[in-house]
C-alpha cells in the first residue's frame, strides 16, 4: 500500500498547507458555484445530513467481495482528456473565439496530465484489491471509500474543500470506522472523480459531431438537491481542485482524520507524538497488517496497545530503559511485547508469516547453515570437473567457495527479508534535555594548513547542524615522534586554540534572554606520551584512547589528560552530554543529520538494556552506525574513484554485508563514524581491550557494544583518490582484523562475551583477507600443476571476483520484469564490469599486501607484542602516492607482477611441452588473466591520472 498517495513521503508534517481549493469567487469560480449549498442550512448541519445518508449506505463492506475495476476507465478519460485539449490548443493557434472553460485547460492541462499519472502510480489493482467494498445497493463492488469521496465532491459541487473533507471524514468514523489504507485512497479518488467530472463536462462544452464513448460514472450519486454552476465554472472547480490536491500535505491530512492515530497518541510513555512521521507509520503499518490477518477492526487493536502499555507501566515502574520500553506502544508493535498482544487476541502467525518469525528466531543456524551448504555444493562442483587431488582442489577452493556463498546468500537474504528501519523521535528545533549531544572530530595536527581546513570542517558541522543542544568539539593529539616535542608543536596548538576561539565569537548564541551565551565549539588536545611498545612518542591508544578520555571528561569527571583545552569545561559537563557522534576529519555530517541520530538513539526501544550476569548488551544499541556514501566531488578526483567509489566491493567492511546483519540479526557493523551513548559505550568496552593492543577497534567496539546499522540516514566521506592510497587504507584494516585473533580464540580470558555470529563477523573479516592469496595460489597452481583446460581456473578467477556483476546482472532482470527501463536497470552492469576486470589486475599485488599485512601482524601479536599500533598518517600518504611527481611508483610497485606473468605463461607452454598445440590451447586458456596482469602497471598508471574538468566558454 502506498505510504504517500502524493508520491513522496514528507516528514515535515507540521508545515501548513492549503486546505482549500479556493475562495467561493476565485477566478473561474462565479458566485454561485461555492463549496456549500444555497440556503440556510448551516455547514455543520450539512456535513450532518450528508453523514446520516452516507451511514446507511457504507457501513457494511470487506475486502472478499469482488470489485468493479476502475482502472480501465481512467484510460478512456485520459484519451478524451488529450484529444479535448489538442481541439482547444488548435483553436486557439487559429485565433478562435476561445471558452472559458477551454482557457482553465490549455492553461493547466499539466495539472491534469499530473493527477492522471497519480492516479495511475498509487492504485495498483494490489491496493485496489486490498480496500473495503460495498457487498449491496446501487454502489455495489465498488471502494467504500469511492462511494463517500464521491459523495463529498458532490456536496462541494466539486470545489475541494479540504477542511470541509476532514470534518466529513471524521464525522463518518462516529458511525462507520473506515481503514488506514481507506484513508490514503482518499486523494487517489478525489483525483478519480475529478477527472470523471471534467471528462463529461467537457463533451458537453465542445459538443463534438462523434461524441466518445466515456464510461458512465461508476458512483450513483446520493439524492441531493441539484446544485448551480455552468460548465465553465465546473471546470474551473475540478482545476482549482486538483491544484490543491497535489499541494496538499497528505501525511498530515491522514493523521488528522485516522483513529488509529489519534488512539496510539495516548501512549502512556508520551513518546509516539513525538516520534517522527516514518516512525509512526511503521506502527500503523504493524496494525494493518494484524488487523488483515486476524479481521479485528484496526482503531480497536491501536486501544488494545494502549491498555497493554498502561498494564506495562504499571508492572514495571517508571525508571529505567525496561520502564519506559514497557509503558510505550511501540514496543507492543514492533517489540518485545509484540508476543503480548497477539496472545491477547489469540493470534497465530500462518504461511509466510511463520515462516518469517521461524527463520528470524533461528537467525543463526539459517544463515550460517546456507553459507555452509552452498559452500559444500560449489566444492563438489569443483571436484566435479577436477577430480584428481581432491584434498589439493578442496584446499585451494574453500576460501573463494565460501566467499561466493557468502556473497550469494548476502544478496539473497536482501531479496527476501525487509530492510529494518530503526524507530526514532523527530528532533525538530532542539536537541532537548536530557539529549544533549557533542559532535567530535578526533583527528591529529601536523601542519598549519590541517588546522585551518578542520577549522572549517567544525564550522560546516555547525551551518548544517545548528541545533540548539549540540556542541562541536575538535579533538586531537600531534603526530607521532621521536621526541616529546617538536619546534612546530607550540605554534599549532595555539593556531587551532585562536581558530576554534573565533567560531566561538562568530557563532555564540542564547537560547533566550534568561540563559547565559552558549559557545558551541571546543577544543581538546593531549600531548604526546612514551610507548615502549611503539618505541615512540604518541598520543595514548590514538583515536580510542582519544575518545575514552572525552567520556570520561563528559562524564563529569576531572580532567588529567588534555593538556590545551579551548571552550567552558564546566559549562560543558553540567550539561551532562549523553550521545557523540564521531566523525572523521573528511566526513560530511548533512544537514540535520545530528538531530535524526540523536533521535534515533533517544528512542526508547533502541536505549541499550545490560544482561545483569554477564554485563553483554541484551537490547538496543549503544551504537548506531549511519550508511556512509561517498562525496560527488571525491567521486570525480580520478579515473579510480570515479570507477570504485559507488561500490564498497573493495572495502572489507561492505555495506551489503551490513544490512544483512541488520535485517537478519538486527545488529549492524561499527565502521567507526556514527553516534554512541556515552554512559552505555564506556560501559560495554571498560576493562576489555588491553592497552597497544588494536589499531582497529571498530568492529570489537560494536561487538561490544551491540551496534545497530542506521541505513535511512547518511554521512559522506571521501575515498582514497589513487590506487596505493586505497591499498595503504586496506592494509592497515587487515591489520587490524588480524589484531582481533586473541577475542576470537579466548573473549571469556580478555572479559568479552561474544554470540556466534559476533565470533562469524570477526571470522568473515578474516576470510576476506584471505580470498586474493587464497584465488592466486588456486589459479597459479591450477594451470600448472591440476588436470584440466587453462580456462577453468581463468573462469573460476572471473566467476570468484564478479559475483557483484552476476547478482547485478539478476537484479537488473528483476526490475525490468517489474516494468523498469532496461536501460535504467542495467545501468550499474558497466560499472560492475570494470570493477571486475580491475579486480583481476589487481589480484597479484593485493595477494601480497594481504599475505604480507597477515604475517606482520601474527609475528607483532604472537612473538614480539610491538608495534600494534603503528600508523600511517594521511598527510605521509599524501607524501608517499599523492603527488604526480610519483609516477613510477606504478611500475616500482607493480612492474614484477608484469615480469610473473610472463614468466608464468613461459611455464605454462613448458609444463605441456612448448611444441604441443595442446600447450597453446592452455596458454589460450590463460591469456585473460596473464595479460591484465602484464599490463597491470599501465592500468594502474592511467586510472591515477585525475579527471580534468571539461569546461566550455559561454558565447
Amino acid at each position: 500500500m502506498p505510504v504517500d498517495p502524493t508520491g513522496e513521503v514528507r516528514e515535515d508534517i507540521e508545515s501548513s498547507s492549503a486546505s482549500s481549493a479556493g475562495a467561493p469567487n476565485s477566478p473561474g469560480v462565479d458566485g454561485a458555484g461555492t463549496a456549500t449549498a444555497a440556503g440556510a442550512t448551516s455547514k455543520t448541519e450539512q456535513i450532518r445530513q450528508l453523514v446520516d445518508q452516507l451511514a446507511g449506505q457504507v457501513r457494511e463492506a470487506n475486502t472478499d467481495i469482488t470489485g468493479r475495476p476502475i482502472q480501465d476507465n481512467l484510460k478512456a478519460y485520459t484519451d478524451w482528456l488529450a484529444e479535448a485539449h489538442r481541439y482547444f490548443n488548435e483553436a486557439s493557434r487559429q485565433e478562435l473565439n476561445l471558452t472559458y472553460a477551454s482557457e482553465w485547460i490549455l492553461d493547466n492541462y499539466y495539472i491534469i496530465r499530473q493527477a492522471v499519472r497519480q492516479i495511475s502510480k498509487d492504485l495498483p489493482r494490489s491496493f485496489y484489491k486490498e480496500l473495503p467494498k460495498l457487498g449491496k445497493g446501487p454502489n455495489q463492488g465498488l471502494p467504500r471509500i469511492d462511494v463517500v469521496i464521491s459523495a463529498a465532491l458532490e456536496s462541494m459541487n466539486n470545489l475541494v474543500d479540504l477542511d470541509e473533507l476532514e470534518a466529513i471524514l471524521i464525522a463518518l468514523q462516529e458511525r462507520v470506522p473506515l481503514t488506514m489504507g481507506e484513508l490514503w485512497a482518499a486523494p487517489i479518488f478525489l483525483r478519480n472523480r475529478l477527472i470523471e467530472v471534467m471528462s463529461h463536462i467537457l463533451v458537453e462544452v465542445i459538443q463534438p459531431k462523434n461524441p466518445p464513448r466515456l464510461p458512465e460514472p461508476a458512483v450513483v450519486p446520493l439524492e441531493r438537491p441539484e446544485q448551480d454552476g455552468s460548465a465553465a465554472t465546473i471546470v474551473a472547480n475540478t482545476v482549482l481542485s486538483l491544484r490543491a490536491i497535489s499541494d496538499q500535505d497528505w501525511n498530515e491530512f491522514f493523521e488528522s482524520v485516522s483513529q488509529v492515530e489519534q488512539t496510539l497518541r495516548n501512549d502512556p510513555a508520551g513518546v509516539y507524538p513525538r516520534m517522527d512521521f516514518k516512525t509512526r507509520d511503521l506502527y500503523r503499518k504493524e496494525i494493518e497488517i494484524i488487523a488483515a490477518a486476524t479481521r479485528h477492526e484496526e482503531n480497536r487493536l491501536a486501544e488494545l496497545v494502549v491498555e497493554l502499555a498502561h498494564e506495562g507501566a504499571e508492572q514495571n515502574g517508571h525508571e529505567g530503559p525496561l520502564a519506559e520500553q514497557r509503558a510505550h506502544v511501540g514496543d507492543y508493535l514492533i517489540g518485545a511485547g509484540r508476543f503480548a498482544l497477539e496472545k491477547r487476541i489469540a493470534y497465530r502467525p500462518k504461511g509466510s508469516t511463520a515462516l518469517k518469525r521461524w527463520v528470524f528466531r533461528h537467525a543463526t543456524p539459517v544463515y550460517l547453515g546456507s553459507i555452509f551448504l552452498l559452500t559444500v555444493v560449489l566444492l563438489i562442483v569443483a571436484f566435479l570437473f577436477v577430480p584428481a587431488n581432491p584434498a589439493l582442489v578442496g584446499l585451494l577452493s574453500i576460501i573463494p567457495a565460501i566467499s561466493v556463498a557468502t556473497s550469494l546468500v548476502n544478496w539473497l537474504s536482501t531479496l527476501l527479508l525487509p530492510p529494518s528501519t530503526l524507530p526514532k523521535l523527530r528532533f525538530k528545533d532542539e536537541i532537548p534535555a536530557p539529549y544533549e549531544t557533542a559532535v567530535v572530530v578526533p583527528a591529529l595536527i601536523t601542519s598549519p594548513e590541517e588546522v585551518d581546513s578542520l577549522a572549517r570542517q567544525m564550522e560546516m558541522h555547525y551551518l548544517r547542524n545548528p541545533e540548539p543542544g549540540l556542541v562541536f568539539i575538535l579533538l586531537t593529539d600531534f603526530a607521532d615522534a621521536d621526541t616529546e616535542t617538536l619546534p612546530e608543536d607550540e605554534g599549532l596548538v595555539q593556531r587551532a586554540s585562536a581558530v576554534i576561539a573565533a567560531l566561538n565569537q562568530k557563532y555564540a548564541y542564547r537560547t533566550n534572554e534568561q540563559q547565559p551565551v552558549v559557545e558551541p565549539f571546543y577544543f581538546f588536545h593531549r600531548p604526546r606520551l612514551w610507548n615502549p611498545n611503539e618505541n615512540r612518542w604518541m598520543g595514548w591508544e590514538r583515536k580510542r584512547g582519544k575518545l575514552h578520555q572525552l567520556n570520561q571528561v563528559l562524564q563529569g569527571k576531572p580532567n588529567g589528560s588534555f593538556a590545551h583545552i579551548v571552550g567552558d569545561l564546566e559549562a560543558l559537563q553540567a550539561a551532562r552530554v549523553r550521545f557523540v557522534i564521531t566523525l572523521d576529519a573528511d566526513t560530511i555530517l548533512p544537514r540535520g543529520g545530528a538531530a535524526r541520530l540523536a533521535g534515533t538513539l533517544a528512542h526508547p526501544l533502541n536505549r541499550p538494556r545490560f544482561a545483569e550476569k554477564t554485563g553483554r548488551v541484551v537490547s538496543g544499541y549503544t551504537i548506531l552506525q549511519p550508511r556512509v556514501e561517498i562525496s560527488a566531488t571525491s567521486a570525480n578526483r580520478s579515473w579510480f574513484t570515479r570507477i570504485f567509489s559507488g561500490d564498497t566491493g573493495l572495502d572489507l567492511y561492505s555495506l551489503a554485508v551490513s544490512d544483512t546483519y541488520q535485517d537478519l540479526f538486527k545488529e549492524g557493523i561499527f565502521v567507526g563514524k556514527g553516534i554512541y551513548d556515552v554512559e552505555g559505550f564506556e560501559r560495554s568496552v571498560a576493562g576489555k581491550i588491553p592497552e597497544n593492543s588494536l589499531l582497529s577497534h571498530d568492529l570489537l567496539e560494536g561487538l561490544m557494544g551491540r551496534a545497530g546499522l542506521v541505513t535511512d540516514i547518511t554521512l559522506i566521506e571521501d575515498y582514497p583518490a589513487s590506487y596505493f592510497i586505497h591499498t595503504l587504507r586496506q592494509r592497515r584494516w587487515i591489520r587490524g582484523d588480524w589484531q582481533l585473533i586473541p577475542w576470537l580464540l579466548r573473549p571469556a580470558r580478555i572479559g568479552a562475551s561474544f554470540s556466534t555470529i559476533d565470533r562469524w563477523k570477526i571470522i568473515d573479516n578474516l576470510r576476506r583477507s584471505l580470498l586474493a592469496p587464497a584465488l592466486l595460489a588456486l589459479f597459479v597452481i591450477g594451470i600448472l600443476f591440476l588436470p584440466g583446460p587453462a580456462w577453468l581456473w581463468t573462469a573460476l578467477v572471473f566467476l570468484t571476483l564478479g559475483i557483484s556483476l552476476l547478482t547485478s546482472l539478476a537484479r537488473g532482470v528483476m526490475q525490468v520484469v517489474q516494468g523498469e527501463s532496461a536501460g535504467t536497470a542495467f545501468h550499474p552492469v558497466a560499472g560492475e564490469l570494470y570493477r571486475l576486470l580491475l579486480a583481476v589486475v589487481f589480484l597479484p599485488y593485493e595477494a601480497y599486501l594481504a599475505v604480507d599485512a597477515i604475517l606482520t601482524t601474527l609475528y607483532r601479536v604472537v612473538i614480539s607484542r610491538r608495534n600494534l599500533l603503528q600508523w600511517t598518517t594521511a598527510a605521509q600518504t599524501a607524501q608517499l602516492f599523492g603527488s604526480q611527481e610519483h609516477r613510477q611508483t606504478a611500475w616500482e610497485k607493480l612492474g614484477a607482477i608484469t615480469l610473473i606473468s610472463l614468466v608464468l605463461g613461459d611455464l605454462l607452454l613448458l609444463t605441456h611441452g612448448p611444441t604441443s598445440i595442446t600447450a597453446y590451447y592452455h596458454l589460450l586458456g590463460a591469456a585473460p588473466v596473464l595479460l591484465l596482469w602484464m599490463i597491470s602497471p599501465l592500468v594502474v598508471r592511467q586510472i591515477n591520472q585525475a579527471i580534468v574538468p571539461q569546461t566550455s566558454s559561454l558565447s
